[in-house]
């Protein structure tokens, strides 16, 4: 998201009257729009906390592949490379870096 107030930045420069100078405050629409990401984030886990193991699993493998295939040019060396040596965390940073 590009906010129109802070330009992506995160803060904004406002006046302050009592010290007649100018300060850096966060920006309220960013910090607005984080909370609905968390919020939805939570809202969405509570849904999908009672799904079995393999849906789970197969919905974060096809997710990692495609992922793979569109921004890596289709060269699944480096994912086949983590099953071959069964490198779990390995796995999990792959889908959290997407």
């Amino acid at each position: 998201m590009n906010c129109e107030k802070c330009n992506g930045t995160g803060w904004v420069n406002t006046w302050c009257h009592g010290h007649d100078v100018m300060l850096k405050e966060q920006c309220y629409d960013c910090m607005a729009h984080e909370r609905d990401k968390k919020e939805l984030m939570v809202n969405i886990s509570k849904l999908i906390v009672n799904s079995s193991k393999q849906r789970m699993a197969m919905v974060l493998a096809g997710l990692l592949v495609d992922y793979t295939d569109k921004y890596c040019a289709g060269d699944f060396s480096n994912i086949e490379a983590l099953i071959k040596t069964k490198d779990m965390e390995g796995i999990f940073m792959s889908i959290s870096m997407m």
